[in-house]
């Protein structure tokens, strides 16, 4: 009897573990054919070149204004192909060549020789270049294009699986029970939101798990704040703000969690240890950030009042300039900050702005979070708010939930509106919250979690393969969404392939077209097309117009969206007019 009660008990603790190893296959089952099937997104290849110029020339141009590590990540497969470079983008990655127009650090651009005259330059800001680059090393007809696309995309999908890990063993170590480690890991593993921008070369999936890594580990030194646990968060905050400068949220998280944990403790506070601690974490973090760009290790060099007037360089990175060390880093965290201070062009529920609006990204995670996930954190939320008294003493328990609430609240100042994707880190988080206290709930929170990941199986297959445009029922679902958000919230020019099949399916020869993507990509695809725009496409007298949806809701395509109908659509983000 022994005997079996002991093989019962195996195989009960090999069950769940079982269920997350099905987990990640079929999750990865999900994304291959969309990871080979969609065309070059709006910011991946200028990722992937940025880190292939890094890698073979030593030169951070191509990877300015976001972090470099991860940009060199998504490149690192490449080195395994025989990539040619064209002469152009040679020139263009030693920096003889630049972009007619040059950008100032903030502001519009301008031409280049009123800019800056003498190029290059470590103040020359090579956004231009840099997205030029990218295209035409990649999608060069010499290059295996679709092949280096797709393992860029699986070097990022290894951080998607990472999370999902870290999702799956912080809710074991919350609930002491696998199965709600395997609920929480579904919740957020078989998320649209996920599948959609998980599987992309983009820097979202890293500050996905570099995020949540980095408060789960604060967790452990509020419990135990050894010189060794110390040390290896600063690594984690490190590495998580060389996978996407968002990550300096961590900083007034950490400070949030410091107050609940001296209200709810109230510890001796040891002022040389705090110190020291403090030392040793800033340390690990510049350290760590120094071997990132190694050997790029020198601070900005001088410039001139007249120069620096000129490009907009801030007044304090000119005086603190001798310690900004490596110059690099220290001038993409820079230039980040000065874009996201002068907003970029976004649509939101038929209305467009420069500046945003605070509430854009609560509401897009409103339209793009699936139901069930949305019904759970409701029920989550509604539990902690009865237990509040109780769970605000709980640190451990509060540190997914303050993370997610402060990433939220902090994005309500950003006026760059353009993608729910920049919200990813908070899904894992939500993920653990919410299955914490559904489990805590006893035996209907957990039914109640079971009918929520049946019902998030179901949206899923629906939703595939075009889990991009996923949109939920409040957006008007995946056929309508674009009417509420758009831009890599639904179209990122991910459906070039597909409108070719489309093409040969219906033996259409040629299309005018307005895409909302990677035009190089429509080329070395071999897409007969010629390109126009809203003013243009009034001329045609007859043939196909094919608009991306990016496109057809900006102002100067009313003429056209209001006048009539699509005769087809391809793959959601595609509408396809035949003139006259």
């Amino acid at each position: 009897m022994q005997t079996c009660n002991k093989a019962t008990d195996r195989t009960s603790r090999a069950l769940p573990r079982v269920a997350f190893a099905l987990l990640l296959v079929g999750m990865t089952g999900l994304v291959l054919w969309p990871m080979w099937d969609e065309t070059a997104t709006v910011d991946e290849t200028t990722f992937m070149g940025g880190g292939y110029a890094y890698l073979r020339g030593g030169t951070c141009k191509m990877a300015e204004e976001n972090p470099l590590l991860v940009q060199v990540l998504m490149a690192l497969p490449m080195m395994a192909f025989d990539v040619h470079v064209s002469d152009e983008a040679r020139a263009i990655m030693e920096q003889r060549a630049f972009s007619p127009v040059g950008w100032p650090w903030s502001g519009p651009p301008r031409p280049l020789p009123e800019l800056f005259p003498s190029l290059p330059s470590f103040y020359h800001y090579g956004l231009a270049e840099a997205q030029h680059f990218g295209r035409i090393l990649v999608y060069d007809p010499r290059n295996a294009a679709e092949w280096m696309l797709f393992c860029a995309r699986a070097v990022m999908w290894l951080f998607t699986l990472g999370t999902t890990l870290l999702v799956w063993w912080w809710t074991r170590e919350l609930t002491s029970d696998e199965w709600a480690g395997v609920v929480a890991a579904t919740l957020w593993g078989l998320n649209p939101v996920t599948l959609a921008y998980g599987h992309l070369a983009i820097t979202e999936p890293g500050i996905a798990l570099g995020y949540p890594l980095a408060i789960w580990w604060f967790g452990k030194v509020l419990q135990k704040p050894t010189a060794g646990r110390v040390v290896l968060l600063g690594v984690f905050c490190a590495l998580a703000m060389q996978m996407k400068f968002l990550a300096l949220i961590l900083g007034p998280t950490f400070l949030v969690m410091l107050g609940l944990y001296w209200w709810s403790k109230r510890p001796a506070i040891a002022w040389a240890q705090l110190t020291q601690r403090l030392g040793w974490f800033i340390a690990a973090a510049w350290g760590t950030t120094l071997l990132v760009y190694f050997p790029n290790l020198s601070p900005p060099p001088p410039i001139d009042a007249a120069q620096a007037e000129t490009l907009r360089v801030p007044g304090w990175f000119q005086t603190l300039r001798p310690v900004l060390v490596p110059g690099e880093f220290f001038k993409a965290v820079t230039l980040k900050l000065l874009h996201s201070r002068a907003g970029q062009d976004a649509f939101l529920c038929g209305e467009w702005r420069k500046m945003g609006w605070w509430y854009y990204y609560p509401l897009a995670m409103w339209f793009k979070t699936p139901l069930p996930v949305l019904l759970a954190t409701g029920v989550a939320i509604a539990l902690l708010l009865r237990q509040a008294r109780v769970a605000v003493r709980d640190v451990a328990r509060m540190l997914p939930w303050i993370g997610a609430v402060m990433f939220v609240l902090l994005s309500l100042h950003s006026t760059i509106n353009i993608g729910v994707r920049h919200m990813l880190p908070v899904y894992p988080l939500l993920a653990v919250s919410v299955t914490t206290e559904l489990w805590r709930a006893g035996r209907a929170g957990r039914w109640s979690a079971g009918v929520a990941i049946g019902w998030l199986v179901m949206v899923v297959a629906f939703a595939w393969p075009h889990f991009i445009p996923y949109m939920n029922e409040f957006g008007g679902g995946s056929a309508n969404g674009y009417r509420v958000l758009i831009d890599s919230n639904y179209d990122w020019g991910q459906d070039g392939k597909r409108l070719k099949r489309w093409m040969e399916a219906n033996n259409i020869s040629h299309i005018y077209l307005d895409f909302f993507g990677t035009q190089t990509a429509i080329e070395w695809h071999r897409i007969p097309n010629t390109r126009v725009d809203a003013a243009s496409a009034r001329r045609i007298r007859e043939g196909w117009l094919v608009v991306s949806v990016s496109q057809l809701m900006r102002p100067e395509w009313s003429w056209l969206r209001e006048s009539r109908q699509p005769d087809a659509r391809v793959a959601y983000t595609l509408v396809v007019y035949r003139l006259p």
